[in-house]
């Protein structure tokens, strides 16, 4: 799944995303066509993708210790996260 931060995206599309988090779905159509429908996660979902990222870094480091490489100190993740929200 692609994921976009909130920042970069279309000033009317953070609005949306607002009444979306106050727990309204927005339908989006073109042409007058449904195409999407954005709703709120629950926090199960939120929980299950924060797991499913941390298990992957987590064997990354692994294959780059087998290779010898230095994984990322806990500092150096966090900047690139806060880098990444700018």
């Amino acid at each position: 799944m692609r994921q976009v931060a909130v920042e970069t995206i279309d000033p009317r599309l953070v609005e949306l995303l607002d009444q979306v988090e106050r727990g309204e779905d927005v339908v989006l159509t073109r042409a007058g066509r449904p195409v999407a429908r954005l709703v709120q996660t629950s926090p199960d979902e939120r929980a299950a993708s924060a797991r499913a990222i941390t298990a992957e870094l987590r064997a990354l480091h692994a294959e780059w210790a087998k290779r010898g490489m230095k994984p990322f100190t806990a500092d150096e993740i966090r900047s690139m996260i806060d880098e990444g929200r700018r």
